[in-house]
């Protein structure tokens, strides 16, 4: 169970009323705020891409992961617990590390 309840999201029943459609969705897998970091030098190449929607989640793995949450949502990004990514389709998932049940994804892993 994630140790936060995260916002609301357009996944799911709420996917049909979202009022514009992205074609991909990109899950930015994060175990700590380290890892955030490096993830965080990479995925600009998406995020000028309107057509591209990138959500993050924290896999819950990692012993240090304390303060990722707070260091996520100090950027702005969309989060979604690791038991939604897991019932998800992704086009693309993208880590930083190995840790975790990445086996778990639904969808192609790339980790940089």
């Amino acid at each position: 169970m994630s140790p936060y309840a995260p916002p609301q999201s357009e996944f799911g029943n709420r996917a049909r009323w979202s009022t514009f459609r992205h074609e991909r969705d990109v899950l930015a897998v994060v175990h700590n705020a380290t890892a955030a970091t490096r993830l965080f030098d990479t995925l600009p190449v998406l995020a000028g891409d309107p057509r591209i929607r990138v959500v993050f989640t924290i896999t819950g793995s990692s012993a240090f992961d304390r303060d990722t949450v707070e260091f996520l949502n100090g950027r702005g990004v969309k989060i979604i617990s690791w038991e939604q990514a897991l019932d998800t389709v992704w086009d693309l998932a993208v880590s930083a590390s190995y840790g975790g049940n990445l086996h778990e994804i639904k969808g192609p892993l790339a980790v940089t």
